[in-house]
């Protein structure tokens, strides 16, 4: 099974613009530039919310040369990718932007896909998030728990169809209740 892979990379390093590239293995990859302004308070919980997001996946992203062979572009290209955590963090904002509209629904099922496809990748990645800023770990905690646990229902519904998404809301409740909550709790 081929999946949609989405990578992060600062704005200033890829000089403006979202692009698109396929692996050598076929696989696509959209590369999401991002610029980041810096957090500030008084901005709004989401706003700020999701400039620590942008900022956090810029700072932690690891360069990563990926061998590319899209139209017009062959041979391996160094970008800063972002962590998954940080993904998770900017998707789970996202999903409370009301101006994403129909790109929510692929947020959601990023956010699954990213969580639910090994234990262990997704107990390192909730170990991550706790080295989140903050505001941002708590925001998070709280998409992730309004997602998860007072919405299932609408999570599963509103969530794109693809390979990888949420059978039932028995399925997305169980992530939560046996690895999202317990990897994102205190400790």
């Amino acid at each position: 099974m081929q999946q949609r892979l989405q990578v992060v990379a600062d704005v200033e390093l890829t000089k403006g613009s979202d692009a698109f590239v396929v692996l050598a293995n076929g696989v696509p990859v959209d590369i999401l530039a991002a610029g980041h302004n810096p957090p500030r308070r008084g901005i709004g919980a989401f706003r700020e919310a999701k400039a620590h997001a942008v900022r956090w996946a810029i700072e932690t992203a690891v360069a990563t040369t990926i061998e590319a062979d899209p139209p017009g572009r062959r041979g391996p290209i160094l970008l800063p990718v972002a962590r998954p955590a940080a993904l998770v963090a900017m998707k789970a904002v996202s999903t409370a932007d009301p101006a994403r509209g129909e790109k929510r629904a692929s947020d959601l099922l990023d956010i699954w896909r990213l969580l639910s496809d090994n234990p262990v990748r997704t107990a390192h990645l909730l170990a991550q998030l706790r080295a989140a800023p903050d505001q941002l770990q708590l925001y998070t905690r709280q998409r992730l728990l309004d997602l998860f646990v007072a919405t299932p229902g609408d999570f599963v519904r509103d969530m794109a169809h693809g390979p990888g998404g949420a059978a039932d809301v028995r399925e997305v409740r169980e992530l939560y209740d046996e690895l999202i909550q317990p990897g994102v709790a205190e400790q």
